[in-house]
């Protein structure tokens, strides 16, 4: 039985095609090709007993052509600020073991993903400084 789960929180995503996403609608990528992904910064939530607030983790893809017809490569980016019970939560999304929009990203790809840690943070646009609420 897989770990009972939730999280909210704010969710960014973008890619190369125009605006609209034509992959959802079995449509081909606007430039032939698809490269892009989301961001997720968790302000609730719990991977069973383990604490997800205030960790962020990110997708990022490159696929030949639209998503849907496979052979999609990529690496997911967790937090550094997560400890290592919340890095193997996190690393469980990644790789679909828990249910979620992963199992389904990784149903395109041609082989699993590979993740790393790293620091993920957001800057104001104009201003180049840390985001006060992220």
């Amino acid at each position: 039985m897989a770990t009972k789960w939730n999280a909210k929180g704010i969710l960014i995503g973008a890619c190369s095609c125009d605006w609209g996403c034509p992959c959802s609608f079995d449509a081909p990528p606007t430039q032939g090709k698809c490269e892009g992904g989301y961001v997720w910064n968790i302000t609730e939530g719990r991977f069973g007993e383990v604490p997800l607030a205030g960790l962020s983790m990110s997708w990022l893809a490159h696929s030949p052509a639209a998503l849907h017809k496979g052979n999609v490569t990529g690496l997911t980016l967790i937090d550094e600020k997560a400890n290592a019970a919340q890095r193997a939560a996190l690393t469980t999304f990644s790789e679909g073991k828990s249910g979620g929009p992963w199992v389904i990203f990784l149903r395109c790809y041609g082989a699993p993903p590979g993740s790393e840690i790293c620091a993920v943070s957001r800057r104001d646009q104009n201003t180049g400084q840390p985001c006060a609420n992220w």
